[in-house]
Order: C-alpha cells, then structure tokens, then sequence
C-alpha cells in the first residue's frame, strides 16, 4: 500500500506522488525532529530522577557529580533540575540527554505516535549505536550499599529511525544528540551513520517502535524502590500527555495538522506546545498520584 501524502497525491500516479511529496515529509520529518528535541528537554527537566549535588565544566565536558538521597526522608523520586548551574543553553542540553536516549524512545512513545498519525513512512525502528566521539557530559552516581556504581557505556545511544520505502529515503531522529554535539535533530540515515557512528563495533541494534517503552515498563513491575523512578518517570510522560492534550483543546489543532502549517505558524504552537506540557509536568512533585507512589514503593 503506498502511503499518500494527500488526496491531491491519491489521484495522482505514483512518480508524481513521489516528486510531490518528497519535500513536504522531508519538512515533515524535521519538524518531527524539532519537536522532539524541544519536548523531550522539558521532560527531562521537569522529571529528572538524579539528585545533583554539584556540576563541574571542564574544557570538553560537563561533569555532574549525584548527591545521596533517602527516600525515607525526602519522600523524592523526582528533583528540580537546577538549570541555574548551567547557564549555557549547550551544557544545559547535554546534561539534560546524557545517559538518557533510552529514556526518550521510552516515555515520550505514546506522545511520538500520536505525531506520526498520517506521517508518510513506512516503518518506525528504534536503533542503538555506539557513537564514535564521548558524550559532552557526564555523570558521577553514587556508590550503593555494596559499594558499587551504577556505570553505563557512555558512547551507546539509542535514536529513532524512519523509514519510507516509497522514496527510499531513512532518517535518524536523535532528540538527545546534542549530548554527542550533533546540531540537526533529524537527518537522513546514511549521513548520520557515517558521521557519528562507530560501525567498527559492529551493526547496530534495531528494534520494533515501542521495544524501550516495553522494555521500561517492565522494571517499573519490580517492587519497591528499584522500580520506582520508572513508575513515577511514566507518571511524568501521563502529565505530558495532558500537556498535548491542552494545547490542542486551545489550539483546535492535531499533532499531524502542527507539521503542515506555515513556518511562523509552526513556530508559534511549537513555543505554545511547550509552555503546555511544561505547565502540566510542573505539578508532578506535588501530586497524589506521585506521593502515592513513593509511599506504595517504601512499604513493599
């Protein structure tokens, strides 16, 4: 089935379909980049799961050093990202995604399908590959009881890929890339590839949409406090969604309308979309839903 653009395009044939369409989902797919990027800083912001006990900038990278938190006695899962230690909007972003590509591919799913709704492409993958440069910050977790530190690879990073057989075209949407000092957030797939991947290690990952929201959704069924910052980080992507949900009440738009308008237009909800969703996600702390949570975790 060939996946028409329009109706314009449904009465067309197919090469002309093809020269026609091929620059509206081009445009398509970099909005869809843009609004990812955009809404998925907010996230991160707004429901970030590391007690930061101080920052450190060094000439090529940002260091966060995790401050010890007792849920006993801060009753916390979630902390306020102190964005006033990064003034720098670069430093800001790359902390804000380092370590943290799952976590996008994850909570911001259902909020991605709703954006693909009538989205020309053929298929949907979320792909890891391990990246050729070091990410631009990192981060210094805590030692647990044992002794031990939580330590991840920090060149393994997880993006979104789309694929539309019709044009034969592939793009990697990357809403974490500026932690590897990527600046375009959506780019065709051959391009990213060559640039920033090291193949060397092998072929990378490639997984059906939805493997990681999955795959998180089943560490927030453990018991108690080791699957509490994935059920409150879902919590988090709930009040996300109700963001989207009141931007479109006040917009009277959808998400598939949102990429086709004109480029002030688009520009004007995306700055909405994101005073919308930060709203919502601004009362997580203080919800009943969140505090029950942490309190169904300390009694298991």
């Amino acid at each position: 089935m060939v996946p028409y653009c329009s109706e314009i395009c449904r009465a067309r044939s197919l090469y002309q379909h093809k020269t026609h369409c091929e620059g509206l989902l081009q445009q398509l797919v970099e909005r869809l980049g843009e609004i990812l990027r955009e809404i998925f800083y907010v996230f991160s912001e707004r429901a970030y799961t590391l007690k930061i006990s101080s920052i450190a900038k060094g000439s090529d990278v940002v260091m966060v050093s995790e401050g010890s938190n007792n849920l006993r006695v801060s009753n916390q899962a979630l902390f306020p990202f102190p964005a006033e230690m990064l003034p720098d909007l670069s430093d800001r972003h790359a902390v804000l995604g380092v370590g943290r590509s799952e976590h996008a591919l994850a909570y911001l799913h259902d909020f991605i399908a709703q954006m693909l709704k009538g989205m020309p492409v053929s298929r949907v993958e979320e792909a890891e590959f391990h990246m050729l440069r070091a990410p631009r910050a990192g981060v210094l977790r805590c030692a647990d009881a044992n002794g031990n530190r939580h330590v991840q690879d920090p060149q393994q990073h997880r993006v979104l890929q789309l694929v539309a057989s019709v044009h034969g075209k592939r793009w990697i949407l990357d809403p974490t890339g500026r932690t590897y000092g990527i600046p375009t957030q959506a780019m065709a797939a051959p391009n990213y590839v060559r640039r920033y991947t090291n193949l060397s290690l092998g072929q990378p990952n490639v997984y059906g949409f939805g493997y990681h929201k999955s795959k998180f959704q089943d560490c927030a069924r453990v018991k108690g406090l080791g699957g509490l910052p994935y059920t409150v980080s879902f919590l988090a992507a709930d009040h996300l969604q109700l963001g989207l949900d009141e931007w479109m009440l006040r917009s009277h738009l959808t998400p598939p309308e949102m990429l086709r308008l004109p480029e002030e237009l688009f520009d004007a909800h995306l700055v909405s979309l994101r005073t919308c969703v930060h709203d919502m996600m601004s009362s997580i702390r203080t919800s009943s839903e969140y505090r029950q949570l942490v309190q169904d975790a300390l009694n298991a």
